[in-house]
């Protein structure tokens, strides 16, 4: 509302769904317009037709799964790995439409020490070229990672409840193979839609 009709509606007590959702169509285009009446109708009523604007790639990818009884590097890096496995499938996804892989990989737990929680985390460098050599590489790479990650987090005996792994700081790949794949992609045929012409070097005539 504007400051005029937020105002009028104050004076009549309408300052909440419940108090405006009796009130007529009629009456609501009457006090706001048309166009605003009918909006406000149709959200009081749950209904948005509006489209939802798109906010840009995401900065950081997680997953993250609650632990019952987890009190050895055996048993997290059996919980761990299928969250690695599901993660690198997104950032792979994400690799083959919009060029780009991140720069950072975290661990983050959460322990059970003192009958309170404590969550710390740490992070590492993202395997680049494990990526480039196969998702299952780089799950095992990435596993390693966590053990070694959460060796320097907690101490014996530990018990865990909670972990999240995620990934953040997404640039475009400059690796030669992904650069080559995107000049080639950017180049256009000639104004006159002319195909590009291998041409072989001749040796000029003797004279």
């Amino acid at each position: 509302f504007g400051r005029v009709a937020r105002k009028h509606f104050e004076a009549q007590n309408l300052t909440s769904v419940p108090a405006l959702l009796p009130l007529p169509l009629q009456r609501l285009q009457g006090e706001l317009g048309h166009a605003s009446g009918l909006l406000v109708f149709r959200l009081l009523r749950g209904v948005d037709d509006t489209d939802v604007a798109a906010t840009g790639l995401a900065k950081t990818m997680s997953n993250e799964d609650s632990l019952n009884d987890c009190s050895s590097l055996a048993a997290f890096a059996t919980k761990v790995r299928p969250l690695i496995a599901h993660l690198l499938q997104r950032v792979s996804d994400d690799y083959r439409l919009h060029g780009r892989l991140p720069q950072s990989y975290r661990l983050s737990v959460m322990t059970s020490e003192h009958w309170y929680p404590n969550r710390t985390g740490r992070q590492v460098s993202f395997p680049t070229a494990a990526f480039h050599e196969g998702v299952d590489r780089c799950c095992e790479e990435l596993l390693e990672q966590s053990v070694m990650l959460l060796g320097k987090m907690v101490s014996q005996p530990f018990r865990l409840r909670l972990v999240n792994v995620a990934v953040s700081n997404f640039t475009g790949d400059k690796t030669p193979t992904r650069l080559l794949t995107s000049f080639l992609r950017s180049q256009q045929p000639g104004e006159n839609g002319a195909e590009l012409i291998k041409e072989e070097d001749e040796e000029s005539p003797n004279t």
